[in-house]
C-alpha cells in the first residue's frame, strides 16, 4: 500500500522542521529556513491536495512544482535501496504443494528437477502515472518482480513492515537476469496495472463521450431531418432542392467534424515515470521444474516469495502478465499466457508472440515492425 500523498507531505515538512496542522483536505505549515527558499514557499502556507480547492494555497499534486520540490530535497536518497530479508520458515512439501497448484500447462508437461535454497533478489518499483483527458488523474503503482524468473506482482504491502524485518547486515548476492530485461518487465507490468487501476475512470470517460456523441448526432440529425421534410413538404426538385441537399451535405461535414472535437477532447494520454527502487535479497526455496514440450525441455526456477507469503506465478515471457494456465511454444519453450499464443485471425494458426514479435509466420499478414 502507498502511503496518502498529505501523509507523505506532512511526514515531509516535519522531518526538515516545520510546523504541521491538519485541516480537512488541507494542511497548514509554518515553514523554517531554508526550507522556504528550497520549496518557494512563504513561512505561513496553506498546502492543499485537491485542485478544486477553493483556499488560496499551494496545490500538492505527483506533477506538481512542489512535489517536484520535494524530490529534489530527498536527493538520490529516495531512488534506490538494498535490504537483506532473513530467509522464510517453511516446509519443503508445502511449499512444492504450494507451487505445483499455480503450475497448469495446456500443451506441456513439467517434472520437479530439484529444491534448493537460493539467495534470490526482489525488486519492488514505485511508479507515478498521469491520465489526462477532458479530467485528469495520477496515482502512484508498486510492482514487486523476481529479479531471477522475471515474475512480476503488484505489491499492495506495508513497505515499513518489509523494511523492520530486514537484517542490519551486507547484502549478498544473487542470481538475477541482465538489468535491461528486468526494467522492461517492470515497465510492461507496471503499464498493465496502471490500466486496470484507470479501468473505473476510462469507463467513465468512455460513457461521457457516448453520451456527448449522441446528443450532437441527434442534433443534427433533427436538424437534417427538418430540412428532408421541407423538401418533400414542398415537393422541390431541380436547383431548388439541390441547394437544400448541399445544406445537408454542410450539416453532415460539421456532425463530423463535431464527433471528433469530442474524440479528441475525451482522448486519455497516459504516462508512466519510475520513482524509486527497494531490493530485497533473501535465501529462500527454489524448486526447479522441467517443462517438457514435445522432445525439448528445458529448467525454469520457481520461488517462494517471501514478501507476498506464497510461490511465485509463472510469466509470460511476451507480456509478462500472469494467466490461469499457459501454453509452451515449440521452437524456444517460451512461456506463454493464452492471449500471447492465440491464433492468428486471419490463417488461425497459433503463434509465439516471443519469437515472432512482427506478426503471423505463415501469412506474414499485419506484420509490425520490430523493435
Amino acid at each position: 500500500m502507498t502511503r496518502p500523498i498529505h501523509l507523505f507531505t506532512s511526514d515531509l515538512l516535519e522531518y526538515y522542521g516545520a510546523v504541521i496542522e491538519q485541516t480537512g483536505e488541507s494542511v497548514n505549515a509554518v515553514i523554517p529556513e531554508p526550507l522556504r527558499s528550497q520549496l518557494g514557499l512563504p513561512e505561513y502556507a496553506n498546502i492543499t491536495f485537491s485542485p478544486d480547492s477553493a483556499e488560496i494555497s499551494f496545490l500538492v499534486s505527483y506533477g506538481s512544482d512542489l512535489f517536484k520540490g520535494f524530490s529534489k530535497l530527498i536527493g538520490k536518497r529516495g531512488y534506490f535501496s538494498e535490504v537483506q530479508l532473513p530467509s522464510p520458515q517453511i516446509r519443503a512439501e508445502k511449499f512444492e504443494k504450494k507451487a505445483c497448484e499455480k503450475v497448469v500447462l495446456k500443451n506441456a508437461v513439467y517434472d520437479i528437477e530439484k529444491q534448493e535454497i537460493k539467495n534470490i533478489s526482489y525488486l519492488l518499483s514505485y511508479y507515478k502515472y498521469h491520465a489526462v483527458s477532458e479530467e485528469k488523474k495520477e496515482g502512484i503503482s508498486s510492482v514487486l518482480i523476481n529479479e531471477c524468473n522475471l515474475s512480476a506482482n503488484p505489491f499492495y504491502g506495508e513497505i515499513d513492515e518489509l523494511l523492520a524485518a530486514s537484517r542490519q547486515e551486507t547484502v549478498q548476492s544473487a542470481e538475477k537476469q541482465e538489468i535491461s530485461s528486468v526494467l522492461a518487465t517492470i515497465k510492461s507490468a507496471h503499464s498493465y496495472l496502471v490500466l486496470e487501476e484507470l479501468e473505473e475512470f476510462t469507463n467513465s470517460l468512455e460513457r461521457r463521450l457516448n453520451n456527448d456523441v449522441r446528443r450532437v448526432n441527434e442534433y443534427y440529425r433533427t436538424l437534417i431531418n427538418e430540412i428532408n421534410d421541407r423538401i418533400r413538404i414542398r415537393n422541390l426538385f431541380g436547383e431548388e432542392k439541390d441547394k437544400y441537399l448541399s445544406k445537408i451535405k454542410t450539416i453532415e461535414t460539421e456532425m463530423k467534424f463535431k464527433e471528433q472535437d469530442l474524440i479528441d477532447r475525451y482522448t486519455l494520454n497516459i504516462s508512466i515515470e519510475p520513482l524509486s527502487f527497494i531490493r530485497f535479497t533473501v535465501k529462500t526455496p527454489v524448486l526447479w521444474l522441467r517443462l517438457k514440450r514435445r522432445k525439448e525441455s528445458r529448467l525454469f526456477p520457481l520461488a517462494y516469495n517471501p514478501i507476498l507469503k506464497t510461490a511465485d506465478l509463472l510469466p509470460c515471457e511476451s507480456c509478462f502478465k500472469h494467466d490461469s494456465s499457459y501454453y509452451i511454444c515449440d521452437d524456444k519453450l517460451h512461456i506463454l499466457c493464452n492471449e500471447c499464443f492465440s491464433e492468428c485471425p486471419d490463417c488461425e494458426k497459433q503463434y509465439c508472440r516471443v519469437c515472432h514479435k512482427t506478426g503471423c509466420p505463415r501469412c506474414k499478414k499485419n506484420l509490425k515492425p520490430e523493435q
